[in-house]
């Protein structure tokens, strides 16, 4: 009888906000729905453009700027980016970076391309870089967002990092937006369409918010495209 009170405690657990085995739970859901983690792991290399329009909060475009981004798995891990004024690689654990025209070898910069590399990686590469064991993981309820969309609403905390982020789930387990404390201001980001490549469901465009605690909209920062 206590075992089966125990199996039932799990089970209610797994349903109420606050849970972290729902909130894994949606994560693994959303990586089937977007590919399986098996497909991802076989990803070899992923090159494609990103170009980013940031905006004033007047409305008007500060600046449009193209990216190369190159991310290879197998058989060894390496990263490419490059624009008009920067040029980065990391391969064999070895950091090459030329900054506006000047090679970068202070430590400190360095580390800051790195924290770049693996931003940019993790930003493109959800939800499977949201299968972080160390994560604290919870599950905060339904909610509705984009004026329409009811979700489900996970919030991750990473290790060694002041940023809260919260991801949202429609009904077939689709990532389709996420909110972000950084620096003491929210943004919320849109994925507004999809793109399939090498059997994974990527974003294709994108748009990030200026928002309150509560997702109201202030103005619209970023706009996103990817091509492959």
């Amino acid at each position: 009888m206590r075992y089966l009170l125990s199996i039932l405690g799990i089970l209610l657990l797994g349903c109420v906000p606050g849970s972290n085995y729902q909130g894994n739970d949606i994560i693994n859901k959303s990586i089937l729905a977007h590919g399986s983690w098996d497909a991802f792991l076989q990803l070899d290399t992923v090159t494609f453009k990103k170009t980013t329009r940031l905006f004033l909060e007047d409305g008007s475009l500060e600046v449009e700027k193209d990216e190369a981004q190159v991310f290879s798995f197998l058989p060894t891990y390496s990263v490419f980016l490059s624009n008009d004024t920067d040029y980065i690689t990391y391969k064999d654990s070895i950091l090459y970076a030329s900054v506006r025209d000047s090679v970068v070898t202070l430590k400190a910069d360095q580390e800051k391309l790195l924290h770049r590399i693996k931003a940019a990686e993790f930003v493109f590469f959800q939800p499977f870089k949201l299968k972080d064991l160390e994560a604290e993981v919870s599950y905060t309820g339904s909610k509705t967002i984009m004026d329409s969309i009811v979700v489900s609403e996970v919030q991750v905390n990473f290790p060694n990092s002041k940023d809260t982020w919260w991801f949202y789930f429609d009904d077939t387990y689709l990532l389709v937006a996420n909110k972000v404390f950084h620096n003491n201001r929210y943004s919320f980001i849109e994925n507004l369409e999809f793109q399939r490549h090498k059997g994974l469901l990527f974003n294709k465009h994108r748009k990030s918010y200026i928002v309150d605690s509560l997702n109201n909209k202030k103005y619209l920062r970023a706009e996103y495209f990817y091509g492959f």
